[in-house]
């Protein structure tokens, strides 16, 4: 059995009347409509800002604008000193837009870690913040973490405190000194290293 052709050799089977420049036409118009189906929608160009004109700006967090906390080393003794803690000399590690100090003994052996929040931080979030690590430890009693050291005239209450200056609170906390290194190139760290990295990681997941 041999397909049908036309006279040029052309499969197909003609339909009664049709002529061939009209099948043609009709070819073209199904593959041209098949082609605009496929064709991807253009996006309109929008024109280039002027960068003279005013800019809009997303709010900004006031955590982020207000001033960090002007402590004193003598200040920071006297904070740690209503958490229980006899220091003798206070460290700044350095922080974004708080304070944190390490306090040390007559030794220079570290003995906590106070930070000192600025007075635009909610004391809701620091709350929040204690009570994870708290949640934390409650759940995996095993895996290391600094938490909070409760006060000692309110051991049921908020584990904060306040420093006042200049009519403006600043709330503080006392953490536990957590073993190793604050800092580390992790091009350094060896496959063990990586691997309790990533089980810590995993533990501490599962525990909040």
């Amino acid at each position: 059995w041999r397909r049908p052709t036309d006279a040029r050799g052309r499969g197909g089977v003609q339909r009664p009347g049709a002529r061939p420049a009209t099948r043609r036409r009709r070819a073209l118009t199904s593959i041209a409509r098949g082609a605009a189906r496929r064709r991807p929608l253009r996006s309109t160009p929008v024109p280039p800002t002027d960068p003279s004109g005013p800019v809009a700006h997303a709010p900004v967090d006031p955590v982020l604008l207000a001033a960090r906390p002007p402590c004193t080393e003598r200040d920071v003794i006297e904070i740690a000193g209503r958490f229980g803690t006899t220091a003798t000399a206070a460290r700044d590690l350095g922080s974004e837009r708080d304070r944190t100090f390490a306090l040390v003994d007559d030794a220079g052996a570290w003995l906590a870690i106070l930070k000192v929040s600025n007075a635009a931080e909610d004391p809701h979030t620091l709350d929040m913040e204690s009570e994870v690590v708290q949640h934390i430890a409650a759940v995996d009693p095993d895996l290391p973490v600094a938490a909070p050291r409760a006060v000692p005239a309110d051991p049921d209450g908020p584990r904060r405190v306040t420093w006042r200056h200049e009519g403006r609170d600043h709330w503080c906390r006392l953490y536990d000194v957590m073993p190793g290194h604050g800092r580390h190139d992790p091009r350094l760290l060896d496959d063990r290293a990586l691997v309790a990295w990533g089980a810590t990681t995993a533990r501490l997941g599962r525990a909040m």
